[in-house]
């Protein structure tokens, strides 16, 4: 039988996980924030498709991803990132 300690350590490492995890994400978004600002907008559209990846429903994220696409100037680097958003998009929507 499980013992009602088991349970409570069980929960108290679940809680810790989910802490830690959500404590990572918002320091990748703060990273992809600071990428963003120094105009590295590759790097930042790559790790903020990682978090997307991982929770689509990251307003903040989409909103840092449409700002990034939209700051990629120059002709086929943008058509680029574009197609790459689009293809990231339409493979969320096939899940």
């Amino acid at each position: 039988m499980i013992s009602r300690s088991h349970v409570f350590l069980s929960i108290v490492l679940l809680l810790y996980f989910m802490v830690y995890a959500v404590l990572a994400q918002v320091s990748e978004y703060q990273t992809a924030a600071k990428l963003v600002q120094q105009h590295q907008f590759d790097q930042a559209i790559l790790l903020l498709q990682q978090i997307l990846d991982r929770s689509s429903s990251d307003l903040k994220a989409r909103n840092l991803l449409g700002i990034a696409l939209s700051a990629t100037v120059g002709g086929k680097k943008r058509t680029n990132s574009l197609e790459r958003f689009w293809r990231w998009s339409r493979s969320l929507l096939q899940l």
